[in-house]
């Protein structure tokens, strides 16, 4: 990476390597993330999610090439649920695909333990990681506590026509 010194950037909160080895994404307050390359340290993309940026992920498989960003709750009370968004790392120009909350695992928010607890719209964001073969999305929440799963392929089945493309 360059030696001089990166600009002015809001404060980071959370940041992932991608599987080639070749970029860093950084997850921003500023409901940004920035995508990097290693080699030159130039910001390949700027991509807006909404409020803070929690967590950030590399999918791991090339199968699914995305770059998740879940965010909290778009609002100030925090009355809406998380945002979730999957870019593809293929064409980081393409529209995102939004993660539909609750986060779910046939149909159910799970403790760790396995017991089921209702849906939380008031949950705060603590970490997001992908399965070793990209297919699921893994977030953990707080407040409730609770973690929730996404299916990657619900989510793609699901989005606009174009999206995550």
């Amino acid at each position: 990476m360059s030696s001089s010194p990166p600009p002015s950037l809001p404060q980071v909160s959370d940041l992932a390597f991608s599987p080639t080895n070749l970029e860093l994404a950084s997850a921003s307050i500023d409901g940004t993330v920035r995508v990097w390359s290693l080699e030159s340290g130039v910001a390949l993309a700027v991509l807006s999610v909404s409020k803070c940026v929690n967590c950030i992920a590399f999918s791991p498989s090339l199968d699914f090439p995305f770059l998740a960003a879940v965010s909290e709750s778009p609002d100030e009370a925090g009355d809406s649920p998380p945002v979730g968004c999957l870019f593809s790392t293929v064409d980081w120009e393409a529209e995102p695909v939004m993660l539909e909350f609750p986060l779910v695992l046939g149909e159910r928010a799970i403790r760790p333990s396995g017991s089921v607890l209702p849906n939380s719209h008031d949950s705060f964001t603590l970490g997001c990681v992908f399965s070793p073969s990209g297919q699921y999305l893994a977030v953990g929440l707080t407040r409730a506590p609770f973690m929730g799963v996404w299916r990657v392929a619900d989510a793609l089945a699901n989005a606009p026509r174009g999206a995550g493309a």
